[in-house]
């Protein structure tokens, strides 16, 4: 029997649902990223203070992009053996995980990318199983 399957993303956690009939099976990926960055508590010297958040925003940047990059392989990973799956979710985070798929996994077929708002996991299955009838 056909496995169908769907993932709700963004950048806090994946929800990753498997229907094969009227089985289904949900896994979720957290993501565990805190994106926090404290600002310099000396406020006398505002140029030093503007260079320092300066270089706190490319590492900001650079540690943000090498998270995410393993958060996305790690939804990757759970999609091991997947020929095909329906991505949605609110951002950017799905587009970032449809490149790394592509560059990744170029086998893997992407059926849809849409976008939509937060969903409960329920609300998720639902939009699933609605995709595939």
């Amino acid at each position: 029997m056909n496995t169908n399957v769907g993932l709700w993303i963004d950048h806090e956690k994946a929800v990753i649902i498997f229907i094969t009939g009227k089985d289904e099976k949900t896994v979720i990926v957290e993501s565990n990223f805190k994106n926090h960055f404290k600002e310099p508590v000396n406020k006398s010297d505002e140029r030093h203070n503007e260079r320092r958040k300066s270089k706190q925003d490319d590492t900001m940047e650079r540690v943000s992009t090498e998270h995410l990059g393993i958060y996305n392989d790690k939804v990757i990973a759970n999609l091991n053996g997947t020929e095909s799956v329906l991505i949605f979710g609110p951002g950017e985070a799905k587009t970032e995980l449809v490149k790394r798929i592509k560059n990744n996994n170029p086998a893997m077929q992407i059926l849809a990318v849409e976008a939509v708002d937060r969903m409960t996991e329920p609300q998720a299955v639902a939009k699933v199983r609605e995709y595939f009838l």
